[in-house]
């Protein structure tokens, strides 16, 4: 019966969760409505940014490294 009511509360809290997440992800489109077309250039040169990197660890042989993983896998996104 316990069990029962944490997983109630626990499905609630989720459908709160997703409707939050809906109503600010469509502010924030509708706050940049005319501004996706520079975003969607900044994501293409932050894609070409990472393979760019990638490619120069590649070259450099330090692929593997913590520096690469830190620099690029965590910062760069």
């Amino acid at each position: 019966m316990e069990g029962r009511k944490i997983k109630d509360i626990f499905e609630n809290l989720l459908n709160c969760l997703q409707s939050l997440i809906f109503w600010l992800s469509s502010g924030f489109v509708i706050a940049i409505g005319g501004i996706d077309g520079d975003i969607r250039v900044l994501f293409c040169l932050t894609i070409i940014d990472c393979i760019t990197g990638f490619l120069k660890a590649v070259k450099e042989r330090n692929v593997l490294s913590k520096k690469m993983y830190i620099g690029f896998i965590l910062r760069k996104p």
